[in-house]
């Protein structure tokens, strides 16, 4: 877990429908984070979509209709799941964390496209993950607007990578809906290591509004002596390079008031956040 958090760091754009707006089925909002009960919370679902990036030709990433790859790509959505729901207790100890993030992934749809171009994206050059995200969510005749702009996408180009690594687009809070890796295929063809499952999850704490645990800049910052953060085996899976599955009861309940609320409530979030407009309970348009 030592390399993937360092090397990149991805998600989302969702829209209203231009009659009736979809709204939260929430009731006695809380006006503060500091107000959430993590007990008294449910389980909250984010809907996430695949984009299988092969060559033109149809070769080099994951295939559609090949058993072994849609059994792998679904089974990184249980390991993330089972990730959140297993959490360790926090080192350092004294710190509260919790046993259960409460938040799960559904899979939607698998797209498979075939393009030597965007097989090829790159976080840099002259197309990238950012080029791609246009191209082939926010313009994407193909995609209705449920499947463009409520579900995480979860972006997997061809490239094959000297490291494995994963990029939220936008930083905190899913202003843009997408999250980005790098070396899918190749963990799954054992070429290259990657802890696919701890980087899934930390990408996914960035869209749920958690910085890296060291900023001090953020409410559930790690310690009061910034000269001594992290301390010493801190296992926190926001740490910048890399952590473990553990997570403070304060990084939690910033992450469900955002789930649940939106981002009005959290001034150190742009507005433009819709990390809550991706759960499966939100409300439909209607006419």
């Amino acid at each position: 877990m030592k390399n993937w958090i360092g090397m990149f760091g991805l998600f989302f754009l969702l829209g209203c429908s231009p009659k009736t707006p979809r709204t939260l089925k929430t009731v006695n909002k809380e006006t503060s984070w500091q107000e959430i009960d993590l007990d008294r919370e449910d389980i909250k679902t984010i809907r996430i979509s695949y984009h299988i990036f092969n060559r033109s030709d149809g070769s080099g990433n994951f295939q559609k209709g090949n058993v072994d790859h849609t059994y792998f790509l679904k089974e990184k959505i249980r390991e993330v799941n089972k990730y959140l729901s297993q959490l360790n207790q926090h080192i350092p100890s004294h710190i509260e964390s919790a046993a259960d993030a409460k938040i799960r992934l559904k899979l939607e749809e698998i797209y498979y496209w075939d393009n030597d171009t965007a097989f090829n994206c790159s976080t840099v050059g002259d197309y990238t993950h950012n080029n791609l995200y246009k191209q082939y969510v926010t313009t994407n005749s193909a995609l209705s607007e449920d499947q463009r702009d409520y579900t995480l996408h979860i972006l997997l180009p061809g490239k094959r990578p000297n490291k494995y690594g994963g990029r939220n687009l936008t930083g905190l809070g899913f202003i843009t809906n997408a999250l980005y890796f790098e070396g899918w295929f190749q963990v799954f063809e054992n070429t290259l290591w990657g802890d696919i499952s701890g980087n899934f999850s930390h990408e996914l704490g960035h869209g749920l509004g958690l910085p890296h645990y060291e900023s001090q800049y953020f409410p559930c910052y790690c310690c009061d002596d910034p000269q001594e953060c992290p301390q010493e085996n801190c296992n926190n899976l926001m740490l910048r390079n890399g952590g473990g599955p553990a997570l403070t009861l304060c990084q939690l309940k910033v992450a469900h008031f955002l789930l649940k609320n939106g981002p009005s409530g959290l001034e150190i979030y742009n507005q433009q956040a819709r990390a809550h407009k991706l759960l499966e309970g939100y409300n439909e348009p209607t006419d």
